[in-house]
């Protein structure tokens, strides 16, 4: 769900065990089908490891004080100064510095990730990258300026989303097919036929796949399970589908988000959210999460 305002972003303060800090998150409408969100963060984690899970979905971080640093997952060790991570498959730790931290944050579909990187997506798969790497650095560096120079929280944002605009209005997009089959499954929570996605391109269902490997950085079928598990991971937390699930136990909360959600049987939902989560629906359920997101805290 979009709990973002739609017509600019509102810093909201959170104050619990979990820590102190103001998050401000805006998706601009006119961004909406490239750009998840974007967000600033400022304050102190009394728990300083998440752990986060798959999404189907790029990150872009820039650290405007000290960088947090990942814990477990593909590539542990201190994060450089504005990263891009690709599409992951597994579930990652990562923890906040010591004291105050401020990080401001955007979220990308593959088709605003083709365009803002300018390459597929395929080299990004399971990684970080600086992202001065992948652009140029002169460029990086100004972007990092203009938001460190910037005192408010809602102009952070607003100055990253009219970096973002000239990005994507002058990127590589994705292959018209490409781009359809996944704003199809994104539509879908990934229930969308595969088959049918294939074919309604130029290419066959073997060149299709190859193709949307290529492009998004993992094959189509992999894609969709990703997108099927985020979004039942989204109506757990939220106490299912309509918030049914809130009044009911957990094992028919289970039932309902996977048949909902498109899985064969509630053995097949628990087979895939531990092949993603690492762990099981009922064990996600009783970690502590954040608000409004899937994440979850994480002792050490």
């Amino acid at each position: 769900m979009d709990r973002s305002p739609p017509f600019g972003p509102v810093p909201e303060v959170h104050r619990s065990p979990l820590g102190l800090w103001s998050l401000a998150r805006w998706r601009p409408p006119d961004l909406a089908p490239h750009v998840e969100e974007i967000w600033f963060f400022e304050g102190t984690m009394a728990l300083r490891r998440e752990r986060h899970y798959p999404h189907g979905q790029l990150d872009l971080i820039l650290h405007l004080g000290p960088r947090y640093r990942r814990i477990s997952g593909a590539e542990p060790g201190r994060f450089s100064r504005a990263p891009a991570s690709g599409l992951f498959l597994r579930p990652d730790v990562i923890e906040a510095p010591e004291g105050r931290s401020a990080a401001l944050g955007i979220r990308l579909h593959p088709s605003g990730a083709a365009r803002v990187f300018g390459m597929p997506l395929e080299a990004l798969a399971g990684r970080d990258v600086e992202l001065a790497d992948l652009l140029s650095p002169s460029e990086v560096e100004a972007l990092l300026e203009r938001c460190a120079d910037t005192a408010s929280p809602v102009q952070r944002i607003r100055v990253a989303a009219d970096w973002l605009r000239g990005r994507i209005l002058s990127g590589r997009p994705l292959p018209r097919p490409i781009e359809a089959a996944v704003a199809e499954l994104q539509r879908s929570g990934g229930r969308a036929p595969l088959r049918a996605l294939a074919e309604a391109g130029p290419w066959s269902r073997s060149r299709f796949s190859v193709r949307f490997r290529e492009e998004v950085g993992v094959p189509p079928g992999t894609f969709a399970r990703i997108l099927r598990f985020h979004r039942a991971m989204t109506e757990m937390g939220s106490g299912g589908p309509e918030g049914s699930g809130r009044r009911r136990g957990v094992g028919s909360l289970l039932s309902r988000v996977a048949h909902q959600g498109g899985f064969a049987d509630q053995a097949h939902f628990t087979r895939e959210f531990r092949s993603f989560a690492e762990m099981t629906p009922t064990e996600w359920l009783a970690r502590v999460r954040f608000p409004e997101t899937t994440s979850t805290a994480e002792r050490g």
